[in-house]
């Protein structure tokens, strides 16, 4: 800490608030200048540089706060020591060259650029200093330059009024006839006096239930860029200046208000919320303090100002809000930001300063100069914040213009210009009619409603929409009649045999009365039977739904009570299986059941033929069921032109009979529209695995390379796991498409580094849209965005991201991602009112309809898509879109269990997890819970942990605090009676373990399930070990959940694991997370069989 001699300080006193802010940002950023303020006067005529620098020792001497020095260290408060005598810092600069061809100009914004790099240490520095820049004959530039803490922008003309008339009195040698100054410490003293108890009260009143801080739309999230600062100005027109300056008159508000009320607008818009807060700057001089209009230093505070709005609220009465609002802070507008912030959020109220320019413009000091000869040109302020964004309304002659300084670290110049026009565009509206709807207020330009509406969205092609999918079928058949259309095992159909056992089915089929729209189940397995039956359903004019035997019981149940299916086809093997879903279906009526394997064996020739029908394209193709939020899941009504169109003529793949696709996807998945008919409707062919193939990765590989695979689609998950595993494998792919789940950029780049550009597709789009609306060409990652975009439109979809009021978004906004076009569904079988909830009509094609996702989004700077998640609580797991609101009401169906609460977590090691809270009235074994769960809900919905609590958190406004919610312990998981490994073998299992789960420690007794493990991870560590020349399978490893009972299982079957080491791999979907160590081997194999269910 600097000492000074008693002689040397002439006060000392605590810092205010705002000097304590920025102190603590000064010393958290050396190199920061935020708060560095720098006076810009360009002069010219008879200037005495000799008198103008006295002037300038005279002005720092009269004024305390110029002489002041800041202490921190080894004190136990920060101080304000005022010196009576501190040296200057007076620099006069001349051209280091006379020469007409010297760019003075430039030399001279140099000198102020560095000027500012210099910046201040606060304790070491005199914190103002005068450069007087000499241009050439009679022209300088002066700079004065000051440390915020110092002073606020208000004293800038004092300052400058002082220095001209000692200036002039120096000149003429008269008395300056100054008034006495009041010392900054008479503010000090008032500012403690105040009931700040009183006002810290007023403050928590004020902003009592705001719960989430209103962000700013950016195009990227990081930008490589310096933290250098950037300056935008722009100017209001005039006639609107004119029409804001009478509202303000006519509604006796002032124009700070009206630009408050216009910026909240904008805010609320950009966040798609009724309330907001931004910070504001108040001059904070109390009129009850004597002399306080000419009192130098900083009394300026920084405010949150708070903007809520009501239905139908207009906005003549905003602005009178906002205005009573500000009146009834004027008397706690002293209190400290941080206290405020602590005292309500916890956390950062706002992230950027709206200012409206009012200090008193005071030019007698002009004059003065003028009359000494010397003419002062436009003064020119230069100051930012730490924030990085700081809007600035001021008053220019007859004009208003707003001066957006920002962070080039957090927005481009492109972000910056569209905010401005987003502010005058509102700021137009309003003038024109003061009466205006809030909800009617659209502040997007002409220029960006065009963009969105016609150029983003220019997506029609002249696919086959007139004809249905059997039709374009057997069109394939007509023109490849030979060629290979299915490739199972051993077994290849061409497109004629396919198509006649298509026919067979169709023909029997149209025997029993089916007509258009009627619906048929599919219960069976993966099988070319599978494939056959659905194109003899499609060509029986009917539509399928189709059932998974590897969903439970009670949920088939459920979807075939809804669906109510006309017949039900079904493979021989599963006709006992069949028995079970029979007890669960509420419905009353048998269903008429036709075994597959009848259907082909039939004997009719004239069954070969392609049958008539009179099914059209917009008929039903299939229905779909996906995760309803009242527990009960929910049909989609797909028609033919829907799956035709992301199939034929489209933007974002052209497939040809040259073209191979793997069918991964369950065909209860709408994932396996693209691979079923993507490869049928070309003249490509199709390769179906069977469940063990799939559930073996070196199975799976080897099948692509050795079919020759050229297209396929997989879940983003199990792309994972495929290009950790053996990226070689994709050497004869040309495109890989991916979507459903967040992406890891560094597999995208490993899959990227190998492929090569145009092989990766990241796609996206909800069953209601039909498999996919947009896509993006991965063919460069940004990492500053942290993510993988989803794209743009596919050809015939329109895509939108909409606030509530169905207006567009700017870019970086945040929005609900809405879809129109050829892809959506008709609608929700047997649910008119969610389908009129979901499909609405279009808000800008009349006539047409428009699907609201719920999906959060935001277009980027490039014109692609960002998926940000769900507006609802929504999330995606394996590429399965769940509602959490249907486990939450699965878990209100328990016995005892009152409340329950289910979110979605990131583990310490990355992985997403489904998280169960819930309060019940005695104590719950979870295990048992998770049994019964299981009974109704599929693998991909069982919560991978559980909490019992004696109650919910609760926020302020009486809803469940979601983030209050304790995140689960992963490291506890592994917290039992640790045990060493004590050989070479359980040494070998725990590091694989440990790098894998990602956790430091793992015992001998530590249960897998527990420690996070799921099959992913499964799959993960067995290659591990394979590539350690250790054998084993999946099941091993579910079965001996322990490295205890997996190493004694590897020194007992080593053979037995060898000789099957061609099914190393196994692949499934859950997170599910088993909490028990006891299961008996019964119930381990029948976990197995339950986990090892199809890609989805």
């Amino acid at each position: 800490m600097k000492t000074f001699s008693k002689d040397h300080v002439q006060d000392i006193y605590s810092l205010s608030p705002m000097q304590e802010g920025m102190l603590f940002h000064a010393l958290a950023d050396t190199e920061d200048t935020s708060y560095q303020v720098q006076i810009v006067l360009p002069v010219a005529g008879d200037l005495d540089v000799t008198v103008l620098a006295k002037s300038f020792e005279l002005l720092v001497q009269r004024h305390d706060v110029l002489r002041t020095t800041f202490l921190h260290e080894q004190v136990k408060h920060p101080m304000q020591v005022v010196l009576r005598e501190r040296p200057l810092m007076i620099q006069v600069q001349k051209p280091p060259v006379e020469s007409v061809d010297f760019p003075v100009k430039e030399w001279a914004e140099q000198l102020i650029r560095k000027d500012r790099e210099r910046g201040f240490d606060l304790t070491k520095d005199p914190l103002i200093r005068l450069m007087i820049i000499e241009k050439g004959a009679k022209e300088w530039t002066l700079l004065i330059s000051f440390h915020h803490i110092l002073m606020d922008g208000w004293c800038a003309d004092i300052i400058l009024d002082d220095l001209v008339k000692i200036y002039h009195s120096l000149l003429t040698r008269t008395p300056d006839h100054l008034p006495p100054t009041q010392p900054y410490s008479h503010y000090m003293k008032w500012l403690w006096k105040q009931d700040r108890d009183s006002s810290l009260e007023y403050w928590q009143n004020e902003l009592r239930g705001y719960e989430e801080i209103a962000t700013l739309p950016v195009g990227s999230k990081l930008r490589d860029v310096s933290s250098a600062s950037g300056e935008y100005d722009v100017f209001l027109d005039l006639a609107v200046t004119q029409r804001l300056t009478h509202i303000a008159r006519q509604n006796q508000v002032t124009l700070s208000s009206v630009f408050q009320a216009i910026w909240g607008v904008v805010l609320q818009t950009y966040n798609d919320r009724t309330d907001v807060v931004f910070g504001t700057v108040v001059a904070g001089r109390p009129a009850e303090l004597s002399g306080v209009e000419r009192m130098v230093g900083l009394f300026i505070n920084t405010l949150p100002l708070r903007v809520k709005r009501a239905q139908e609220l207009i906005f003549q009465e905003l602005l009178q809000n906002i205005h009573e609002q500000t009146r009834l802070a004027k008397k706690h507008e002293y209190v400290p930001l941080s206290e405020i912030q602590r005292v309500t959020l916890r956390a950062p109220l706002f992230d950027h300063l709206l200012v409206f320019d009012n200090s008193p413009a005071n030019q007698t000091w002009r004059r003065q100069w003028q009359e000494d000869g010397v003419h002062p040109g436009e003064k020119r302020v230069i100051e930012h914040t730490h924030y990085p964004l700081s809007i600035t309304v001021m008053p220019k002659a007859d004009q208003l213009m707003l001066r957006l300084i920002y962070r080039q670290e957090h927005f481009s110049s492109e972000d910056i210009q569209r905010i401005a026009g987003h502010i005058q565009t509102v700021a137009e509206l309003v003038s024109l009619n003061v009466s205006i709807s809030l909800d009617e207020i659209e502040m997007l330009t002409a220029e960006e409603k065009h963009h969105f509406l016609a150029e983003k969205n220019r997506t029609n092609t002249n696919y086959p929409r007139h004809q249905t999918v059997a039709d374009l079928f057997e069109q394939q058949v007509k023109e490849v009649p030979k060629q290979a259309a299915l490739v199972y095992g051993q077994e290849t159909l061409t497109y004629e045999e396919l198509n006649q056992r298509a026919n067979r089915i169709a023909h029997q089929l149209q025997q029993k009365g089916v007509q258009p729209d009627e619906l048929i189940g599919l219960f069976t397995e993966r099988s070319p039977t599978m494939i056959a039956g659905i194109f003899g359903i499609l060509k029986a004019g009917v539509a399928y739904v189709p059932l998974d035997p590897r969903t439970p019981p009670e949920r088939l149940g459920m979807i075939l009570s809804d669906a109510k299916p006309k017949m039900v086809l079904i493979q021989r093997e599963m006709l006992e299986k069949w028995r079970e879903v029979e007890g669960g279906i509420e419905h009353e009526e048998i269903f008429q059941v036709l075994v597959l394997e009848d259907l082909l064996a039939a004997t009719n020739p004239e069954w070969n033929h392609n049958p008539l029908r009179t099914c059209q394209p917009d008929h039903l193709a299939y229905v779909m069921y996906t995760s309803g939020s009242t527990g009960k899941p929910k049909g989609i009504l797909t028609q033919h032109f829907n799956v035709t169109r992301v199939i034929k003529t489209t933007n974002y793949i052209e497939i040809t009979s040259d073209d191979t696709i793997l069918q991964l996807s369950n065909f209860a998945f709408d994932g396996s529209t693209f691979d079923i008919f993507g490869a049928l409707l070309n003249g490509a062919k199709l390769v179906l695995l069977d469940h063990e193939t799939l559930l073996n990765m070196t199975g799976l590989l080897s099948q692509i390379k050795e079919q020759g695979v050229t297209i396929f689609f997989v879940t983003t998950a199990l792309f994972n796991t495929l290009v950790d595993h053996n990226i070689e494998s994709f050497s004869g792919v040309r495109k890989v498409l991916f979507g459903g789940e967040r992406v890891s950029l560094r597999h995208v780049q490993k899959a990227l580094a190998y492929m090569g550009k145009g092989a990766l597709l990241h796609v996206y789009g909800p069953t209601e849209s039909t498999v996919y609306a947009t896509y993006h060409a991965v063919d460069e990652i940004d990492e500053a965005l942290g993510t993988v975009p989803i794209g743009v439109p596919l050809a015939n979809t329109q895509v939108f991201i909409l606030n509530k009021k169905n207006h567009l978004q700017p870019y970086g906004a945040i929005g609900e991602l809405c879809i129109s076009g050829d892809g959506l569904a008709r609608g929700y079988l047997n649910n008119p009112e969610l389908t009129v909830e979901k499909f609405v009509p279009h808000p800008f094609y009349p006539g047409e309809r428009m699907y609201k996702t719920g999906d959060l989004a935001r277009w980027l700077p490039d014109g692609t898509i960002e998926f940000i998640g769900r507006v609802d609580h929504q999330v995606k797991r394996r590429g399965f879109r769940i509602e959490l609101g249907e486990i939450e009401h699965s878990l209100l169906q328990q016995e005892g269990i009152k409340e329950a609460v289910v979110i979605d977590w990131k583990s310490t090691t990355g992985l997403d997890q489904l998280c169960a809270y819930f309060v019940a009235n005695h104590a719950v074994d979870v295990q048992e819970l998770r049994d019964q769960l299981a009974k109704s809900l599929p693998f991909y919905m069982l919560p991978s942990t559980f909490h019992q609590m004696a109650s919910l958190p609760l926020n302020i406004n009486g809803k469940v605090d979601r983030r209050a919610l304790p995140e689960p312990d992963w490291e506890a998981l592994q917290n039992q009676a640790y045990m060493a490994p004590r050989n070479e073998t359980e040494q070998q299992l725990v590091q694989i373990w440990q790098k894998v789960l990602g956790i430091s420690r793992v015992g001998l007794m530590d249960n897998y399930y527990q420690l996070g493990g799921d099959s992913i991870k499964a799959i993960q560590i067995c290659a591990r070990l394979r590539e350690q020349d250790v054998m084993i399978q999946v099941k091993d490893l579910f079965n001996q959940p322990t490295i205890a009972g997996l190493s004694s299982f590897l020194q007992g079957n080593q053979a037995h694991a060898a000789e099957h080491s061609a099914n190393v791999d196994s692949v499934d979907t859950t997170p599910v997370l088993l909490d028990e160590l006891g299961l008996s081997l019964d119930e381990m194999k029948e976990l197995e069989e339950e986990l090892k269910v199809t890609i989805q």
